[in-house]
């Protein structure tokens, strides 16, 4: 039997591009192996599994060369269809791939597209249902799901079609850590069934127990491959040494910021209250933090943290309770000039036709205030792309953008909602050095986000939202870093081995 997927000396550059493509790639991957694809934003991760998957050169144009194999047959001479029904592909955002409104239809869709007859169509949907663990979404509309949600219904429609392949591109990037657990289930489930799984991935904690193959990338080039017992061995400066995540949380580095003083409160949310209709989503919350602070807000998804970000910035008016800066109430309006919100979803704060116009929106173009964006582009380590539109950025170099356009408005209160989702090591520590240097200028910060790894590196302190009410209020220190991996959900090592920065 030939291997399930053969990539033999394959290049690929963008039309118009000077990265992120790939550089005489070879890669053997085996029946019922994971393949964990990673490597600093922009390596390759991407391109290598739109190859896989058949959209490069298909829809991405550009220079191609090499041979790719599924099952041993050459995919140069099968057409999209043929190459959708063996190799099932999940996107980072699956709103993309939706076409139906309902997750039933959906998971029916590509199956009934290609003519599966219905009785086994429908055979195949109820055992999708069943063996994913998602039958509470049957019937369910798409656009009341939530992202992890959405994620499993395209997973689900994927295994309905019963391939060989699946592609999935950072799939826990917006996941919270219960969601991540499970897709971390799933993938297992698949691996199990004899498919091979390529999954291009920054997070490494929730698939290092499983995977078979961790494969680095660098420029385009696979630089090396370990299995799981080596991964296993190397300490956990090996990972860092090389802009990798670490499989251990518990090596995660535990950051210190300098006091701060509590007699300086600039922020205050009091009792702060919302409802949409009948359905109640903040129950009084509160919550302070003095200038300089950075303050984590954890919570499960639709716990209220967005919500509580959204009233503070006055982008949504409470119901009850009162926003204050420097002792004085704010009206929406005035939270609106005097706060910045950075949103999850980078694309949806994109507006203008390069990056360094993302950043002089809104400000006088001037020769200092260019000279002050493309500072603060550098800072971000995208000043290379300072020409290039925004939509052209890979997810995590657009998030980096927002960052930095936050950066430049230098707002008395700023709120980073998921900061980090899509981000390798290196870029993660950038973030995070970033974030304390905004702390530094006198700015209050609020950090929403499940990224253990963010959190430990730059949080001195957290706010636990549960169920729309201020749960719990810490400080963050080596006694409590325990706690806070619980309040996560994640694994937590009995022997921690801290590395403080």
């Amino acid at each position: 039997m030939p291997p399930v997927v053969q990539l033999q000396g394959v290049s690929f550059k963008y039309q118009g591009g000077d990265s992120d493509g790939l550089e005489d790639v070879s890669l053997t991957l085996e029946a019922g192996e994971l393949a964990v694809v990673v490597g600093a934003s922009g390596c390759g991760k991407t391109t290598l599994t739109r190859v896989v998957n058949g959209l490069v050169p298909r829809f991405f144009e550009g220079a191609f060369h090499g041979t790719v194999l599924i099952q041993g047959q050459d995919v140069s001479q099968w057409s999209i269809g043929q190459i959708g029904q063996r190799v099932g592909s999940v996107f980072q955002d699956p709103r993309s791939q939706f076409f139906t409104t309902s997750a039933t239809s959906e998971i029916a869709f590509a199956s009934e597209h290609f003519g599966v007859p219905t009785e086994l169509m429908r055979r195949r949907v109820d055992e999708a249902f069943e063996r994913l663990e998602i039958e509470a979404l049957r019937g369910r509309s798409v656009f009341e799901l939530s992202t992890g949600e959405r994620q499993k219904v395209a997973l689900a429609s994927a295994y309905a079609m019963r391939p060989s392949v699946y592609v999935l591109d950072e799939p826990s990037a917006n996941l919270d850590p219960q969601a991540t657990r499970h897709l971390g289930t799933i993938i297992d489930l698949l691996r199990q069934d004899g498919s091979v799984v390529l999954v291009a991935e920054h997070r490494l904690y929730y698939l290092a127990a499983i995977l078979d193959k961790l494969i680095h990338m660098r420029q385009g080039r696979i630089v090396e491959i370990f299995d799981r017992q080596a991964l296993h061995a190397l300490p956990p400066s090996a990972l860092e040494s090389r802009g990798l995540r670490q499989v251990d949380l518990a090596q995660a580095r535990l950051g210190t910021l300098p006091p701060v003083s509590r007699d300086d409160i600039h922020f205050q949310g009091h009792d702060v209250s919302l409802a949409f209709g009948e359905r109640v989503v903040l129950h009084g919350v509160t919550a302070q933090a003095s200038r300089g602070e950075v303050v984590g807000l954890i919570g499960r998804n639709g716990s209220g943290k967005t919500t509580f970000a959204r009233v503070a910035t006055g982008l949504v008016a409470q119901r009850t309770g009162r926003i204050r800066h420097a002792y004085r109430v704010l009206t929406p309006e005035e939270r609106r000039k005097a706060s910045f919100f950075v949103l999850q979803d980078a694309d949806y704060q994109l507006y203008t036709e390069s990056v360094i116009e993302e950043l002089m929106l809104g400000l006088p173009d001037t020769a200092e205030s260019r000279r002050r964006a493309l500072d603060t582009l550098a800072r971000f380590g995208i000043d290379r792309l300072s020409e290039r539109h925004p939509q052209a950025l890979s997810g995590g170099q657009k998030q980096r953008l927002t960052i930095a356009v936050a950066a430049m408005r230098h707002a008395d209160v700023l709120f980073l909602d998921e900061p980090t989702s899509g981000l390798d090591a290196t870029n993660l520590q950038r973030v995070g050095e970033e974030i304390r240097l905004l702390a530094d200028q006198g700015q209050v910060v609020f950090v929403i986000s499940h990224d253990y790894e963010l959190l430990a590196q730059c949080c001195p302190r957290i706010l636990r939202i549960d169920q729309g009410r201020t749960a719990a209020d810490y400080r963050l220190d080596l006694s409590s870093a325990r706690r806070l991996r619980a309040d996560l959900d994640l694994p937590v090592s009995p022997n921690a081995a801290w590395i403080w920065t």
